[in-house]
C-alpha cells in the first residue's frame, strides 16, 4: 500500500511561520531537503567528523603521529645535508683543480714572457 503524503497546515499558527508544502520549506528558516543533503555530504562536514574521530583517539595517537612526522622531516634534512656536503666537496675539488691549472698557466706565461724578452734585440 502506498503511503499518502502528510497534510500540512495552510494557515499560519501563531508566529511559527508554517508554509505550504509546495513552497519548499515547512517551517520558516528551514532549508529545502536537497540543501540539507548537500550539507551532510559536504567536505567540510566530513572534515569535522575526522577531527572529532581524531580527538576521540586521544592525545597519545596525536603525539605519536607528531613524532613520526618529526622523524621523517629529520631524515629528509639529513639527506639534504649529505647532498649539500657532497656538492660542496665536488665544488672544492673542482676549485682546487682550476687553481692548479691557473698556477700552471701562470708559470707557463712567465716562461713565455722571459723568452720573449730574451729574443728581443736590444736597442742601443
Amino acid at each position: 500500500m502506498a503511503c499518502l503524503p502528510l497534510k500540512t497546515s495552510t494557515t499560519p499558527v501563531g508566529n511559527a511561520g508554517l508554509k505550504r508544502k509546495h513552497e519548499g520549506t515547512t517551517i520558516k528558516g528551514d532549508l529545502p531537503a536537497e540543501d540539507l543533503l548537500e550539507m551532510r555530504s559536504s567536505p567540510f562536514q566530513n572534515e569535522k567528523r575526522v577531527t572529532m574521530e581524531q580527538k576521540s583517539e586521544g592525545i597519545e595517537s596525536t603525539r605519536s603521529q607528531c613524532c613520526i612526522c618529526v622523524h621523517q622531516e629529520l631524515a629528509t634534512l639529513k639527506e639534504e645535508v649529505k647532498e649539500a656536503d657532497a656538492a660542496r666537496k665536488s665544488q672544492s675539488n673542482e676549485f682546487e683543480c682550476l687553481k692548479k691549472q691557473n698556477d700552471a698557466g701562470n708559470i707557463r706565461l712567465e716562461e713565455l714572457l722571459k723568452l720573449h724578452h730574451m729574443s728581443r734585440p736590444r736597442q742601443i
